[in-house]
């Protein structure tokens, strides 16, 4: 956070010699320190293990069969801000697969997942269609029934967002799977390396939603800032800080005044939404860095990530979100 310091300078419409009785004028007030630079991260994507302790909470499969519950992962979100929103169009949560079992995510012709292999191996099914994902695979798949089963690993992991969208026939309502390894999409970084960006699939594939993985710098915050019109939703794969979100915007459609209406704390494993429009900002804890899997609905905000990393000078405070 910028902070301003106001000096106010009393100045005398005329001067007199000051004799050698009258004190000094005391010292100005030291302005305040620039932000510091953000700690430089390795743009690897890092090794995430299906037995963390962050991941003991999120719901397993270790059936022959599980059915995911869309509305059971559905958002809920407090504040101002949620009584503006009149749907959730976007539900996510991270979900364990045991050797032998299958998670079966139920699809219409309205929606679709969008997802990543964070751990293990698994295989995503669509129709006739199926691709072998490894860790840090990301998928979209619609139509029908999604299933995710584990052949090989003891547990896999997986990160999982099903979004809704309209009713109107296109291209985008039929069965199909893609996958993309997140380790040969482009990284982009910015603020001097300490952030970094990669985006699996924009608005070019899906009208639906995005897909794309975010690291931040343990110092890194991110500025109040909006995002018209999207959902946003954050999966943190590693994470310490809190989310702070922030009521109606001001009547010139500006950013509210005052302090914030929800700070949430965030730690591995959390999900956390925005909704449409809904200012918000991220300040780190400064223990670790973050890493998280993110989706707009509707695309379109990720490419912010493309103009930051293009820009010519890295920002002592970067908005990346």
């Amino acid at each position: 956070m910028n902070r301003v310091l106001v000096l106010t300078l009393c100045i005398a419409c005329h001067s007199t010699p000051r004799s050698a009785a009258q004190p000094r004028s005391a010292p100005r007030a030291a302005l305040p320190a620039a932000p510091p630079a953000l700690a430089p991260i390795s743009p690897d994507l890092p090794t995430v293990s299906s037995d963390s302790p962050a991941f003991a909470r999120a719901p397993h499969c270790d059936a022959n069969e599980c059915r995911l519950a869309v509305p059971a992962v559905a958002p809920t979100v407090a504040g101002p801000a949620a009584a503006a929103s009149t749907s959730h169009p976007l539900a996510a949560t991270f979900y364990r697969i045991a050797r032998g079992a299958t998670l079966i995510v139920p699809l219409s012709v309205v929606r679709e997942a969008v997802g990543v292999v964070l751990a293990g191996e698994a295989t995503i099914s669509a129709g006739s269609e199926s691709s072998l994902a490894l860790p840090w695979t990301a998928f979209r798949a619609t139509g029908g029934l999604v299933a995710i089963s584990t052949a090989r690993s003891a547990w896999s992991l997986v990160a999982v967002i099903v979004v809704e969208g309209s009713a109107d026939p296109s291209p985008h309502a039929a069965t199909e799977i893609t996958t993309r390894a997140l380790a040969e999409v482009p990284d982009l970084a910015w603020a001097g390396g300490g952030f970094h960006a990669r985006i699996a699939f924009d608005g070019t594939l899906s009208r639906r939603a995005s897909l794309e993985i975010l690291m931040g710098s343990a110092n890194g915050p991110v500025a109040r800032h909006q995002h018209p019109g999207a959902w946003e939703v954050l999966m943190a794969v590693s994470a310490d800080g809190s989310l702070e979100r922030y009521g109606e915007p001001a009547t010139d459609g500006g950013a509210p005044s005052g302090p914030p209406s929800v700070v949430e704390p965030v730690r591995d494993g959390d999900v956390m939404y925005v909704p449409a429009s809904a200012f918000h900002a991220w300040h780190p804890a400064g223990t670790r860095p973050l890493v998280a899997i993110q989706s707009y609905t509707p695309p379109g905000a990720e490419q912010r990530f493309r103009t930051l990393a293009s820009s010519p000078s890295p920002s002592p405070n970067p908005n990346p979100r």
